[in-house]
């Protein structure tokens, strides 16, 4: 017995409730594939954007803007990924308030094996869904996303 509504059936204002459910199902297939890691989400998103920089030291603040995620969790779970030998910090040379990070090899290694993973895991979830139809999404995010910063 099919439960869910049928679309024209469905509320125009339900967003936060449609998002939710579909970014709760994702995130619950990247813990899945996170957990024989040992890392969270969070932590695999630090490590990917700092494997994304192929070397270049990135800072704090950076990723905090590249993530959409606050400064003071980023440090939280750096701090993690240094304990674990995933991360290296270094002061700024000039400016020894900032520190500069960059993956260990060990790091890098693990970034790229479980990136593989999850872009495998990804394309189950999309399995269905046409290039165009990918695209729209993408497009429709983007533009959430822009709005929410406008808004601040």
């Amino acid at each position: 017995m099919n439960t869910q509504p049928n679309v024209e059936e469905r509320p125009r204002h339900e967003l936060t409730e449609r998002l939710t459910a579909v970014m709760n199902a994702v995130v619950k297939c990247l813990e899945t594939e996170l957990k024989p890691f040992r890392l969270n989400a969070s932590q695999f998103a630090i490590l990917k954007a700092c494997l994304a920089t192929e070397g270049t030291p990135v800072t704090i603040t950076t990723l905090s803007g590249t993530l959409a995620m606050d400064a003071p969790r980023i440090s939280r779970e750096v701090h993690t990924l240094y304990l674990r030998g995933l991360i290296k910090r270094q002061r700024h040379t000039t400016d020894r308030r900032v520190v500069l990070l960059t993956m260990t090899e060990e790091g890098a290694d693990l970034a790229s094996r479980i990136v593989n993973s999850v872009n495998r895991r990804n394309e189950r979830l999309l399995v269905g869904i046409t290039d165009a139809e990918r695209d729209s999404f993408h497009s429709i995010m983007d533009k959430i996303m822009s709005n929410r910063a406008a808004m601040d």
